[in-house]
């Protein structure tokens, strides 16, 4: 897209949209370049956007011609300012002198001295232009729009002098002699009259807020010119009269002063006037252009780089901002959901879990990046050869088949992401039927649960029965619309629609405070976290149960996840820390907030094919655009330029599909390793700031093809940045070659609450800590489980369990930093055998079943009911669990034997 250029729909207008202008020179040599180019004509409308506009120090950006329209989320003139004054009028010519009189001896030949003419008028001064200054913030304004001066008169034609001449008379004797002739001067011109002065301009400032002086707006009518004195007056010849002094032309009156209306406005109104002013083209293109600078400023940011850390605020902001310029506006929703959502530029989670496929990865690194380099390459070319036409057209017949292929690629991301949104789906459906199966164990025990007290220390806060209703109604009310916090660890907002110190702008973005919800976080060391104020806002189980009692008004503001299980395990029933009513309290809100967590995730899988399918419309759009261009094609700069911008948007999109495999090799090591590569990935590799992008087509479009051709070397150079996938591999290898084998057995009998709740539903959960774990072992990865149920009696060789690692999970680095990871629910078949014999025999899992995760974690086990009705577990004594595991043993050399040690939980 050019920018600098006719705006379509509207007439004698000139529109200069960047990210951020400097205003000096160079600017206005520019700006004028683009003024001749377009031929705009005197009275036309010059509107100039951008997110920051800054002055050089005292430089004045002189328009006196045009409309000015200027549109920015800062403006600092810095001491200098915008003038639009108009220009002063032209005095009026002097009037001719007379032409001189003549005297001859014959009398009718004399004439006397010619008037002088009268002085030209003078020109009436322009008036001061229209401006219009809107900005979020205002530094520092300078603005004149004065009326120029009127033009003086010219002064009158001085008058002609009488003619003069001596003549010899015959005297009546015969003699001569001597006589003096002459003719009247002739009369000076009248001096010509002055014009008005121009009337000062029309100036509109409006802002939200201003940080420095107020605005100095001069709009004063231009001085009134004086008229023309009259021409001097000729002299007689010889006694005759002199002619007369010619008249002073009349002056005139001051300009009329000009309107100035200064306002501070609130965001609403502000957005409203500025779209009303605008109009739809033009609004439509600012949030065009701010969409390029959200998405370039996105691709820009990794969390883990302070220096670039800054710049999901920065793309949020562009977002926001296209939602006030163009309200409802989807993709920008989209965009926002994504940062909210902690999904990267290309809709993928940051913290996705995956097994690696280095292979697959190394595959399209060699398929794609030779492919991306021939287009960019092909798009010089036509930069190269401008004026050969064939040439250009066989060029773009050859990259109309490379974006018909990108159709392809996008089509198999599709497939991938609706992949996604079906297991999203299932994890949604899972939880609901574990959540089901529960309610059906709280019903039958309705009237126990009814009577029994549940107190946070000594505080009584409600029966267990209530407890169990308000974690079900509040935190079921968690993601149900909007965004979602994935962003915000352990937070979650709920009760939107009853929100106390939350607001909502027109746009439905909420803010705390002002504070939008993508800018509540804070990247520490590549970690999302909440910032200090926000997180003090996050409430426990007893302003849960609270929020759902009719007597109290307040409503619930933030859950804190930690804070609410946390309640619930020091919370007593009936005076008894240890009690099974509190453990259904406990695993009803792990449930709850197990469900909204898979919400999440389907919000996540439907953002991602949002995002795919936005990229789909774009390139639907470039293959028909790319067809017509092939008919149309000509040396024509702008016509050229839309081209090579269209072919480096399709690489781009190759790009981007290597970036996919990029992360997702980055990401696997990560996992596996305890890295934090991806942190520090961005996504900006062949992207340009699209400021520098337009600065060169706009000049390719007047046949200046410098700037664009170092665009094109640019694109190539960042291109080069894009690292192999095989070091990433070679470190991945690396790494485990470096683990030892250990397995470890973990053992729980008789009454122990694992046993019980087996023989009973069929389902029990358990948790290992870091204390369980062997000392000396560190970075644990999970290779094989195995599972006897002793006791146990079925009709089938093995009892299949459905084992379920719930995510939240801690590891030891060999440096002795603990840390906390929590990745989906990931549940996997597992075949238990009925005594501890069998369990060398047993078959074998996947090894990638739990890959990369820690066994430091939550776990759930259960047996599926077809299973159940043919399984006894009546007799059930002993539970055993082997888990061997990938760890470094700093004290071993070599692989370590198998440790046929129970350990109890």
């Amino acid at each position: 897209m050019i920018i600098g250029a006719p705006v379509k729909g509207l007439v004698s207008t000139l529109f200069y949209v960047r990210d951020a202008i400097r205003i000096n020179k160079a600017f206005m040599d520019d700006l004028s370049i683009q003024i001749s180019a377009m031929n705009l004509p005197e009275n036309g409308t010059i509107t100039i956007a951008a997110r920051e506009i800054q002055h050089e120090p005292n430089y004045v950006l002189k328009l006196n011609r045009y409309k000015v329209v200027v549109v920015t989320d800062v403006y600092d003139a810095a001491g200098g300012g915008i003038d639009v004054s108009g220009n002063n009028g032209g005095n009026g010519a002097k009037g001719a002198d007379g032409e001189k009189g003549y005297a001859s001896a014959t009398p009718q030949n004399n004439k006397d001295g010619k008037n002088g003419a009268i002085g030209g008028n003078g020109k009436t001064g322009d008036s001061g232009m229209e401006i219009h200054l809107f900005c979020r913030e205002l530094k520092n304004s300078r603005i004149y729009s004065r009326g120029g001066n009127g033009g003086n008169g010219g002064n009158g034609g001085n008058g002609g002098n009488g003619g003069e001449a001596r003549i010899m008379v015959a005297d009546p004797e015969g003699g001569k002699y001597q006589e003096m002739v002459g003719t009247k001067g002739g009369n000076g011109g009248r001096g010509g009259n002055a014009a008005s002065g121009g009337a000062g301009g029309k100036v509109t400032v409006r802002y939200m807020k201003r940080t420095g002086s107020q605005p100095v707006i001069s709009v004063s009518g231009g001085s009134g010119g004086t008229g023309g004195n009259g021409g001097g007056a000729g002299k007689g010849g010889f006694d005759l009269p002199n002619g007369v002094v010619g008249v002073k032309g009349s002056n005139a009156v001051k300009g009329a002063e000009g309107q100035t209306s200064v306002q501070e406005l609130t965001e609403n109104t502000f957005w409203q006037q500025l779209r009303t002013l605008l109009g739809g083209t033009r609004a439509y293109m600012w949030a065009e252009y701010r969409m390029r600078i959200g998405e370039y400023y996105l691709r820009c940011f990794a969390p883990g780089n302070p220096a670039l850390v800054k710049f999901a605020e920065k793309a949020a902001h562009e977002f926001r901002t296209i939602l006030w310029l163009q309200p409802n506006e989807v993709r920008a929703q989209t965009m926002l959901s994504n940062i909210a959502a902690n999904l990267n530029p290309l809709g993928i989670q940051r913290d996705f879990y995956l097994t690696p496929d280095f292979t697959r990865y190394e595959k399209a690194f060699v398929d794609y990046a030779p492919l991306v380099q021939n287009i960019v390459s092909d798009a010089k070319d036509l930069l190269l050869h401008a004026n050969n036409v064939n040439y250009n057209r066989a060029k773009l017949s050859a990259q109309i088949t490379h974006i018909q292929a990108g159709m392809l690629v996008i089509e198999s991301e599709r497939a991938e992401a609706t992949t996604q949104k079906l297991q999203a789906e299932g994890a949604v459906a899972g939880c609901n039927g574990r959540i089901a199966g529960l309610d059906m164990e709280i019903a039958a025990k309705r009237a126990e649960l009814t009577e029994a007290r549940l107190e946070l220390g000594t505080v009584f806060i409600s029966s267990v029965f209530q407890a169990i209703g308000a974690v079900a109604a509040v935190v079921g009310a968690v993601y149900t619309g909007g965004a979602s916090l994935a962003a915000l660890p352990g937070l979650l907002v709920a009760a939107e629609n009853q929100w106390k110190e939350f607001t909502k702008d027109e746009n439905n973005q909420v803010k705390y405070k002002a504070v939008y919800l993508t800018d509540w976080v804070e990247w520490k060391d590549g970690k999302a976290e909440v910032k200090k104020e926000i997180k003090e806002l996050g409430a426990g189980l007893e302003k849960i149960v609270n929020s759902i009692k009719p007597v109290v008004t307040s409503t619930l503001d933030l859950i804190d996840k930690a804070q609410v299980l946390n309640d619930i395990g020091r919370s007593t029933v009936n005076g008894e820390l240890e009690n099974d009513l509190k453990r259904l309290l406990q695993r009803k809100a792990e449930l709850e907030f197990e469900r909204a967590e898979a919400k999440l995730g389907l919000k996540q899988a439907e953002l991602r094919l949002a995002t795919i399918e936005f990229k789909s419309q774009q390139a639907q759009s470039d293959l028909a655009n790319a067809q017509q261009l092939m008919n149309t094609l000509s040396s024509d700069g702008k016509l050229l330029g839309k081209v090579t911008s269209l072919l480096i948007r399709r690489a781009q999109d190759y790009m981007s599909h290597l970036h996919q495999f990029q992360f997702w090799a980055t990401r696997a090591l990560d996992i596996y390793a305890l890295k934090n590569h991806s942190k520090m990935l961005s996504f900006d590799i062949g992207f340009i700031h699209p400021d520098i992008e337009e600065d060169a087509y706009t000049a390719f479009s007047r046949g200046d093809t410098n700037r664009a051709l170092s665009l094109m070397d640019a694109y190539l150079n960042s291109w080069s940045r894009l690292p192999g996938i095989i070091v990433l591999k070679s470190e991945y290898e690396s790494y485990r070659m470096n683990l030892q084998t250990q397995s470890q057995f973990w053992s729980f009998s008789g009454n122990h609450p694992i046993v019980q709740n087996l023989r009973e539903t069929g389902s029990a959960e358990f948790e290992i800590g870091l204390s369980d774990m062997y000392q000396n072992r560190f970075e644990y990865k999970i290779e094989g489980i195995s599972i006897a149920l002793v006791g146990a009696t079925s009709e089938y060789p093995y009892i299949n369990c459905d084992l379920i690692h719930c995510g939240e999970s801690k590891n030891i680095r060999l440096n002795g930093e603990i840390v906390e990871f929590d990745y989906p629910l990931r549940g996997h078949s597992i075949p238990a055998v009925m005594n501890t014999i069998q369990m060398n025999s047993a078959p074998s899992i996947d090894s990638e079943a739990f890959w990369g995760r820690s066994p430091v974690a939550k776990w759930r086990i259960s047996i599926l009911p077809d299973v159940m009705n043919r399984t006894n577990l009546s007799s059930l004594t002993d539970v055993y669990l082997s888990i061997s595991y990938k760890t470094f043993i700093p004290s071993y050399q070599g692989i370590v034997e198998r440790e046929e040690v129970a350990m109890a939980i």
